[in-house]
């Protein structure tokens, strides 16, 4: 292997192993080597050899502008945050499911102690419609009611529509709990 040879093949390496925050040191590492080829004179070696540069960088470039442009949008997630009450500070997601709340851990996704005395077992059920971008909170016919925004007791059975801020408790001095959004970044995809 002549020595051109070799030295291009050093450049291709590098060339291969760049990203595109040291784009401008490669140019400063290559260019005594591109001026030393063209003073001896290899300009087809040489030629070639700025060819394939040029394509990689374009390449780079192209990359570099289309990571540029995505910016993740942040996603609104729907959560029921715990204002008062035995898990206070906690804020839960809301799936697509209904969120049970009550007693009995075999009914329950949030089960409260059993000394909660203003708790019933199956006390209320929470959800977030996505259809309709609206909370849903649901009576399970609780003993001492489930109350909304601190005034309006909800009937068995009723659904009552909440919107973000809205907050509920489970009887008048009970465990209180606000729905809302949280925001968060989507998970970059995996190739």
């Amino acid at each position: 292997m002549k020595l051109l040879d070799y030295i291009i093949e050093i450049i291709k390496g590098l060339v291969n192993l760049i990203d595109s925050l040291n784009f401008f040191m490669l140019l400063i590492t290559i260019s005594p080597i591109i001026y030393w080829a063209y003073k001896k004179n290899y300009y087809s070696k040489l030629k070639l050899l700025i060819i394939e540069l040029r394509d990689y960088f374009i390449e780079l470039i192209t990359r570099v502008k289309t990571v540029i442009i995505y910016v993740p949008q942040p996603i609104l997630s729907p959560i029921l945050k715990i204002n008062k009450g035995h898990y206070a500070g906690t804020k839960l997601p809301i799936t697509n499911s209904r969120l049970v709340i009550g007693r009995d851990a075999k009914y329950c996704q949030l089960v409260l102690p059993d000394n909660s005395s203003n708790v019933s077992r199956r006390h209320c059920m929470v959800h977030f419609n996505r259809q309709e971008s609206v909370f849903m909170l649901e009576d399970c016919g609780s003993r001492n009611g489930t109350y909304v925004n601190g005034r309006d007791k909800l009937t068995e059975g009723e659904v009552f529509r909440l919107k973000a801020g809205d907050s509920f408790s489970l009887g008048l001095a009970g465990d209180v709990f606000e729905v809302g959004f949280e925001q968060s970044l989507p998970l970059p995809a995996i190739k």
